[in-house]
């Protein structure tokens, strides 16, 4: 596998797209997730990612509550669950896309094929399938 060690990301290693393991608190608790930079064969991690990559963790925390409430109505509506986000959802990855939108991917105990992802692109924050932005 390629390494590489990248001005903004860190050490990262190429295995289909750039990725690494990070730490993230959401729902109150800590998690190991990858972190992923989508890039093809001999391409390196672009500006836009970088800067997206700047900011996600800012973001993640100032906007903390609309996203968990996003994807609390998500969960309801969708999985018709009372269940609490933490009992439902565990997120895995976090994916920085070429143009510059990312998101957090989650396993979903009540969608095991498609997973759930809390998407930003230009600032607006989408959750849907991750068919969706895969």
């Amino acid at each position: 596998m390629e390494t590489m060690k990248d001005k903004a990301f860190g050490k990262m290693t190429y295995r289909h797209s750039w990725s690494k393991q990070d730490s993230l608190l959401m729902f109150g608790k800590a998690y190991i997730i990858k972190i992923t930079a989508q890039a093809y064969k001999n391409e390196d991690i672009n500006n836009l990612q970088r800067e997206s990559y700047g900011i996600y963790r800012d973001f993640l925390e100032s906007h903390q509550e609309e996203i968990e409430q996003k994807l609390l109505n998500y969960c309801q509506e969708n999985y018709q669950s009372g269940e609490t986000l933490e009992t439902i959802l565990t997120p895995t990855e976090i994916l920085f896309e070429q143009d510059g939108s990312w998101g957090v991917l989650f396993e979903s105990t009540h969608d095991g094929e498609h997973g759930l992802a809390a998407f930003i692109k230009n600032d607006e924050i989408i959750i849907a399938s991750q068919d969706n932005f895969l």
